[in-house]
């Protein structure tokens, strides 16, 4: 069974790692971040003890009520966005749903939030865009945790009400991919295995991968690239593997900091490390 993402064609356009148009300078090449990266990010920040710094940009007031509502103190600086996370299994139970559609990246922020919450034993309802179709593969990838999922419209459109578990199941979807795997359903996959014990597996495309490793290197999650299922492609995909239920330390990511970046400088404008 193939594991291999759809084409860039078919994924949402923030999920795509591009290059930015033109031969940009450096600060604007360093400010392109995806908001999956981001998204992760912050959600991160919130699951670990202490307080992380984070840019501005990757804590938005829809996104910041959502960490505030699982328990984090989110407090704005000079410099950014201050989190104070609670520790992975230690996110509270919402009082009231939780409303992704209220951001613009919500279909890009519903999926970490869902897969990180199918590991937490609490109730959720995550109210999402409305006319955002969940794929399959997420339900089924928040199933294969563990937890219980259930969503309105035959099991395809918000709200979605997700009941956590206290013992989550590692995933290895490159050896047992859903049948379809979108994007949707390997950054679920992707936030699941932060609490799960033992690796998590999942393909993506190669510079997202780098970016989410990098993501988790900072925090102190264990992360590698390993090779996808066919000889890698600059862009083909690869596997993220992660280790979980480890304690993450706070970060202190400064603005416009390349290694979130998920793209390939060309040769021919390589930029600055």
């Amino acid at each position: 069974m193939s594991s291999r993402l759809p084409p860039a064609a078919a994924m949402p356009p923030s999920l795509v790692p591009t290059q930015p148009p033109g031969p940009p300078a450096a600060p604007t090449r360093a400010a392109v971040t995806a908001p999956a990266v981001t998204a992760l990010g912050a959600l991160m920040a919130a699951a670990t003890v202490g307080e992380s710094r984070l840019p501005a940009a990757w804590v938005p007031a829809p996104l910041a009520r959502i960490l505030v509502g699982l328990g984090a103190r989110v407090r704005s600086t000079d410099t950014g966005v201050t989190v104070r996370g609670r520790g992975l299994g230690g996110l509270a139970e919402p009082t009231a749903p939780l409303d992704v559609a209220a951001s613009p990246d919500g279909p890009v922020l519903l999926p970490p939030l869902a897969g990180l919450l199918a590991t937490q034993p609490i109730l959720v309802v995550i109210l999402g865009p409305a006319d955002m179709d969940l794929p399959a593969d997420l339900i089924e990838v928040l199933m294969r945790v563990g937890a219980r999922p259930r969503a309105a419209g035959e099991g395809r459109r918000s709200p979605l009400s997700i009941q956590g578990t206290a013992a989550p199941v590692a995933l290895d979807l490159g050896a047992d991919p859903p049948p379809s795997i979108t994007p949707a359903g390997a950054l679920a996959a992707v936030a699941a295995g932060l609490n799960s014990p033992g690796e998590t597996r999942v393909p993506l495309p190669a510079p997202l991968a780098e970016a989410l490793a990098a993501l988790l290197t900072a925090f102190g999650v264990p992360a590698r690239i390993a090779a996808g299922p066919s000889p890698p492609a600059d862009d083909g995909p690869v596997h993220l593997c992660l280790t979980g239920e480890v304690e993450t330390r706070p970060v202190d990511i400064p603005a416009g900091d390349r290694r979130f970046v998920p793209f390939r400088p060309s040769p021919q404008d390589p930029g600055t490390p």
